[in-house]
This record gives structure tokens, sequence and C-alpha cells, in this order.
């Protein structure tokens, strides 16, 4: 009987002793829940902070900028910020090239990079203002020879609409000609004037039908 309520005993001793240990464990896990989301929530608020200050470059940095991008400095006035490294890689491979090898400071290099585009840029200026030119030249070039492809297929649809026409005026004549001289084999002159016709237009039958009348008529006389 005592065994029975050692065991007892013992069993509950553990029941008690695993619910308090799920209670420490579902504890631990709300307060790292709740430790992960303040490290969250205040990275955020630096990484906003930082994104809305504009850092503080020197009087130099953007000089060279200036200088040698022309309107593509106006890319880097806006709220994407550059380091100064940053800002050397969008110069020209020329510039980049001398500032590469030299150790001065920011100021220095850009004064350094305001003389280098001072010599080598126009060059780049000239090449920019002539190629427009060949590309131009060409596209009229290109122009010209549709303008000629154009004058000849509209002559050519040309030719081809006028040859029906021609066709059918002649036939049509030719069956007004042939109507007059099956029906009517008298010209204008004696149909009109009848014996009295001063004028005649071959082909007529109006003498050959009189001389092939008079017989019959003297004849009956």
């Amino acid at each position: 009987m005592r065994n029975k309520e050692d065991l007892y005993l013992r069993n509950l001793l553990m029941e008690e002793m695993v619910d308090e240990l799920q209670e420490q464990r579902n504890q631990l896990r709300q307060d790292a829940k709740r430790n992960i989301q303040k490290i969250q929530a205040e990275n955020k608020r630096t990484y906003d902070r930082k994104r809305k200050k504009a850092p503080r470059y020197r009087k130099g940095d953007l000089v060279a900028i200036q200088r040698t991008q022309f309107d593509g400095f106006k890319k880097f006035k806006g709220p994407k910020f550059l380091g100064p490294y940053k800002i050397i890689e969008r110069l020209p491979s020329q510039i980049q090239t001398v500032l590469s090898v030299s150790s001065e400071t920011l100021d220095k290099l850009a004064e350094i990079a305001d003389k280098v585009a001072d010599v080598a840029l126009p060059a780049a200026v000239y090449s920019a203002t002539s190629a427009p030119e060949l590309n131009t030249s060409a596209e009229i070039q290109e122009l010209a020879k549709q303008i000629e492809e154009l004058k000849f297929q509209i002559s050519r649809m040309s030719r081809s609409r006028n040859k029906p026409f021609f066709r059918r005026k002649s036939s049509s004549r030719s069956r007004n000609r042939n109507r007059t001289t099956n029906h009517e084999a008298i010209c204008f002159y004696h149909k009109r004037y009848r014996a009295n016709a001063r004028n005649c237009v071959p082909p007529c039958d109006f003498l050959h039908r009189q001389s092939r009348d008079r017989p019959s008529s003297q004849s009956e006389n």
C-alpha cells in the first residue's frame, strides 16, 4: 500500500516538473521573439536615419563630376548619394587613369580632374558633333533612294492604268466605224443635202445608189 502511494506521489511530482519546464520554455520563446522584434525595429530606424541624412563630402568631390560629365551631372544631384570613390568611377576613362596613380587628397584630385578635362574633353566634343553629320548624310541618301523608287512605281502604275483606257477607246471607235459603214453608207453632206450636196466624204454610196436608180426610172417612162 505504501509503495503505491509513493509511486503516485512520484508521478504527480514529475507531472508538475514537466508543466513548470514547459512554462519556462514558452516564456523564453516569447522573450526571444520580443528581443528579435526590438532589434529589427532598431535596425530599421537606423537604416531610415542613414538613408534620409545626406553624407557630407568635401568641396572638391563634385567639382570633377560637374566639369567632366556635362548634362550627366544632373543625375547626381538627386536623392542618390555617392561616395568619393564612386564619383571617381563615374568619370571618363582617361581621367580615371590619371587619378588612379595619384595619392593626393580629394581637393587635389578634383583640380587634377578639371585640368585633364580641359585637355581631353574638346576632342570628345568634336567627335560627338561630327558623328551626327555622317548619320544625317546617310539618312539623306537613303531618303533620295526611296524617293526614286516611289517615282518609278508611280510611273509604272500610271502606264498600266492608261493602256486599257486607250484600248477600250479605240475598240469603241472601231465599232462605231463598222456600224457607220454597215448601216449608214451615206455621208453627212449627201444625207442632209441629198443631190444638192457640194461635198462628199468617202466612203459614201449615195452616187452609186442614184446611178442605180436612174435606169429603172427611165424604163418606166
